[in-house]
């Protein structure tokens, strides 16, 4: 998905099918709508700070271990993330298991967490040691362990381990349509900003 930030440059632009503006861009969208584009969703960056003072292993119910892409994990992805717009392909929403698959086949690493020896969820973090800020990439619990308390132990469990690592922000893009994962991080004491609203091709 591309941004898009200058209507000067739609021609270089104009083949693409799904672009994300500010959502302060007026003008912006309302060139897209003319151009037969939809609004999908709003999405917001959500920014953990990683200070000394949060106590994230209170919320930690549930233990994380260090895990690699496998069965599992692929099969809670695919239930979870089947209205997730970054897996669209197009206008009404078709779901593309094939583009999912490419996402988690860039996957290294990842946290996950058990439920009687189950994998209950995971959660990659990609780090970036530049900034010492950390950027939550995917995260999943299967929705029969949604009240395990897995999602916030994922959550939590990863924010502790990159506080550790001197790392200063933990930074998540998510829908304002999710709202147990805006109060999740909400509950992590999180900061919502930088709006983005994305369009498809229709």
């Amino acid at each position: 998905m591309k941004k898009f930030e200058n209507i000067s440059d739609w021609r270089e632009s104009e083949n693409d099918s799904r672009f994300f503006i500010d959502s302060a861009r007026n003008d912006l969208a309302q060139f897209l709508r003319e151009k037969n584009f939809v609004f999908i969703e709003r999405t917001v960056q959500a920014t953990i700070p990683l200070k000394a003072s949060s106590d994230f292993k209170k919320f930690c119910r549930l233990p994380l271990e260090i895990s690699e892409l496998n069965e599992r994990i692929c099969e809670i992805a695919k239930k979870s993330f089947s209205q997730d717009v970054r897996f669209f392909i197009s206008v009404p929403s078709i779901f593309s298991e094939k583009l999912l698959e490419n996402f988690l086949s860039e996957m290294k690493t990842c946290y996950v967490c058990r439920v009687k020896n189950e994998i209950a969820g995971f959660i990659e973090v990609v780090e970036s040691e530049e900034n010492f800020s950390a950027e939550i990439r995917l995260a999943a619990v299967d929705e029969k362990f949604r009240l395990s308390g897995a999602a916030l132990s994922l959550y939590a469990g990863a924010a502790n381990f990159l506080r550790e690592k001197n790392f200063r922000k933990l930074i998540g893009r998510i829908s304002t349509k999710n709202i147990p994962v805006v109060n999740l991080y909400a509950t992590l004491g999180a900061n919502f900003s930088r709006p983005y609203d994305i369009y498809f091709r229709s």
